[in-house]
């Protein structure tokens, strides 16, 4: 597909179309210009609910462009007084996303009120990018499944995101990285008593 077909994309089918609810472009090298695309077409699009862009090279300024796209969604809800559908799964795993990606990503789904699922499996995500995490799920009640395995964060990073479950009574699912079995166990523990 590559970002010319993402732009595609973006103009005729996220823009116009209505009934699209997934759109899965797994491994097809998009790269942060196609992830551009994507998040302009998302701006005006209700109806799209899964969006899978595992293994696209998108990188940080990807990950800033959807950040972006939540916060002016929810911007203009707020001027028009509409209440809008957007994504409820965002999967950006293998994307080579780092913490100021993440930063970014964070701040936009704090503001998004639909997204369920984030899976941002590995990617370059260390502890400064755990923490804008830990700090989203703090503040959001939507997210329901978060999945950050394989990311280069230490065991202080893991710890604050424990951090960040233990404050968030609406998560359903946070997996991390097998090292970290001690520290995993405890954020079972806090999920089980969100059910």
């Amino acid at each position: 597909v590559g970002s010319d077909g993402c732009r595609w994309l973006s103009e005729i089918m996220l823009k116009e179309n209505t009934a699209l609810e997934t759109l899965d472009l797994q491994k097809n090298r998009i790269g942060d210009n196609g992830a551009k695309y994507l998040a302009q077409g998302l701006r005006n699009n209700d109806a799209l609910k899964y969006l899978k862009l595992e293994n696209n090279k998108i990188g940080n300024d990807g990950a800033m462009e959807f950040g972006q796209c939540f916060i002016y969604k929810k911007e203009r809800n707020t001027t028009t007084g509409r209440t809008t559908t957007i994504l409820e799964e965002l999967a950006l795993s293998k994307n080579s996303i780092q913490d100021d990606g993440v930063m970014a990503l964070a701040r936009g789904i704090t503001e998004s009120d639909c997204l369920k699922e984030i899976y941002l499996d590995r990617n370059q995500i260390s502890d400064d990018g755990i923490e804008y995490i830990a700090k989203m799920l703090t503040k959001t009640r939507h997210v329901k499944k978060l999945q950050l395995k394989y990311n280069p964060f230490t065991r202080k990073g893991a710890k604050r995101l424990l951090e960040g479950v233990e404050r968030n009574y609406f998560l359903e699912s946070v997996i991390i990285d097998h090292h970290y079995g001690d520290i995993q166990r405890k954020i079972d523990f806090y999920l089980l008593l969100n059910k």
